[in-house]
């Protein structure tokens, strides 16, 4: 072996000190060259804090990662939330938001987690969203809409807080929806918030919807009722 090279057999990287940089690296974050943590004999298992499958973390004194961070910031040992990884012996995946061991369907898809389903189930999501209705209508009309808090309000004001169309003070079913030019945005509940015309009930906006925003199918749908009427 090269005397200037890494002492872990098979790496040819230079060496400072015993181990080349990656090598080091690795020992001081996991205790092994090859990455993985070795745990202490005496320690190996769960964290010793009650009720916790958290496996220990090495040279934490028999406490997973999540317990010994509580600790080496000086606060009192607390239930953590399982690794969003974690199954109970039924195959069920933790909510930390309601506390409660649920099936892996009550869990929508998401991206770029460790098993690619989100952190709280559907149900707390859907209350969450409820117990804030007004501010989720922000969010959305904004993300998606293009068109936020400042802007609707002008225009609901300049309407008369009324639906532009049938001048109906009731949104409907689903609150009062944006209207936009579907010849610049044609995308389903998407808009660049530029071609924004106004704010119509659910009836309104779906009238118009059906009849494809189109003035020519509109004005003959207004000469048919005048004519059978």
């Amino acid at each position: 072996m090269d005397q200037r090279t890494c002492s872990i057999d098979g790496c040819d990287k230079r060496r400072k000190g015993r181990y080349c940089p990656m090598h080091r690296d690795r020992i001081a974050r996991h205790g092994s060259p090859d990455g993985r943590a070795q745990q202490d004999p005496q320690s190996a298992g769960p964290c010793t804090f009650d009720g916790c499958l958290r496996p220990v973390k090495l040279k934490a004194r028999g406490l997973c990662s999540a317990h010994a961070a509580q600790g080496w910031r000086g606060k009192p040992l607390g239930p953590v939330s399982p690794p969003a990884t974690q199954r109970d012996d039924q195959g069920r995946k933790h909510c930390p938001k309601c506390d409660q061991w649920q099936p892996e369907g009550e869990f929508d898809p998401a991206r770029r987690t460790g098993d690619n389903l989100r952190r709280h189930c559907r149900t707390c999501l859907t209350l969450a969203a409820i117990g804030d209705a007004e501010g989720y209508r922000d969010r959305q009309r904004e993300t998606r809409l293009g068109v936020n808090r400042a802007t609707f309000d002008a225009k609901f004001a300049e309407q008369g807080e009324t639906c532009a169309i049938c001048g109906t003070a009731d949104p409907g079913a689903r609150y009062w929806c944006i209207d936009h030019d579907h010849s610049c945005c044609a995308t389903p509940g998407r808009s660049c918030g530029k071609c924004f015309r106004g704010i119509l009930c659910t009836s309104c906006n779906t009238g118009i919807g059906m009849l494809k925003d189109d003035p020519t199918l509109m004005l003959a749908a207004f000469r048919y009722l005048r004519g059978v009427s």
